[in-house]
């Protein structure tokens, strides 16, 4: 395999982005020792890995404010989006809420980046509303009163996970395109993690773990340095050498690879009806079609 092609880096990091799912399912720890836990593996990795420390100091104190809060913003995603896995102990469930982030998008943008608004978004993310609709219907867990109130809740929070996802994204956008990307993460992840030990008094559930059992320190290094670190490296050089039409629909196939990964090593298709699977397919469509139709957009004005 030629590791130097940009497809095969694009979508290595895209299905082990993916895998971090997975991960959330096999790792013991509740959501926010989890992410505690990533947040400051990562961030040492972008310290010492990418000499990112440096080019920190040379920031602004306005902007390493902004960054830092939307590192905050980024540590209440993935405490959403694990808290939503571990409530249903479903990696499917949570990819599929997580695919309406396109809907939230298609609102925030326009606000946050100044963006014109796309009536054609709008569409393309209420197809993946339809589709969470159907998935709320389609509860596999109707006989037992306790699994269905955990079915419902881990799609609310995994649609709040969904949502933060979309504001921490416009905001990047908007704020962190002018610096080097690694100080960026390295900022993002450091803040992110430091709000998270403020927080630990509060909201922790049980005694926090600050020493994690040895399989699910194996499990943090895999998702701080390989699906964190490794990840933004390769696809960082991917996106240099790739359209935006390949990018977006390459990023797009997350909840795919997700899926697949969760029926193999968790046999989850065998777990969800096929209510279900017609609403992750909406969702999945709305997801895939949207650089599809940028794509002859931008055809049609070269033509």
């Amino acid at each position: 395999m030629n590791f130097s092609n940009p497809y095969i880096l694009i979508h290595t990091a895209v299905f082990l982005w993916g895998f971090t799912a997975i991960l959330g399912k096999l790792i013991s720890l509740d959501s926010l020792n989890l992410v505690w836990h990533r947040m400051l593996i990562a961030s040492l990795a972008f310290a010492i890995l990418n000499g990112a420390i440096g080019g920190a100091k040379k920031l602004p104190k306005k902007a390493i404010l902004r960054l830092g809060g939307i590192g905050c913003i980024v540590a209440l995603h993935w405490i959403s989006f694990y808290g939503s896995i571990k409530i249903y102990n479903s990696a499917s469930l949570t990819l599929a809420c997580m695919g309406t982030s396109a809907l939230f998008s298609s609102l925030i943008e326009p606000f946050v980046v100044g963006k014109k608004f796309q009536k054609s978004e709008l569409f393309i993310g209420l197809l993946s509303f339809v589709g969470i609709y159907i998935i709320c219907l389609a509860n596999p867990s109707q006989g037992s009163e306790a699994d269905s109130t955990k079915y419902f809740w881990a799609i609310v929070v995994g649609l709040i996970g969904s949502f933060l996802a979309a504001v921490f994204t416009s905001l990047n956008k908007k704020y962190a395109g002018e610096y080097e990307t690694e100080v960026v993460s390295f900022i993002e992840l450091s803040v992110g993690g430091l709000f998270l030990t403020l927080m630990i008094p509060f909201f922790s559930t049980e005694r926090f773990v600050w020493i994690p059992s040895k399989i699910d320190f194996i499990y943090l290094l895999i998702m701080g340095i390989v699906c964190t670190n490794f990840t933004f490296n390769i696809s960082l050089k991917a996106l240099k050498q790739l359209s935006a039409f390949t990018a977006n629909l390459s990023v797009n196939l997350e909840p795919v690879y997700g899926f697949i990964l969760a029926a193999i090593i968790f046999k989850e298709h065998q777990l969800l009806n096929i209510y279900f699977y017609l609403g992750a397919f909406l969702i999945l469509a709305s997801v895939l079609v949207q650089p599809i139709m940028s794509f002859f957009k931008s055809k049609e004005k070269i033509a």
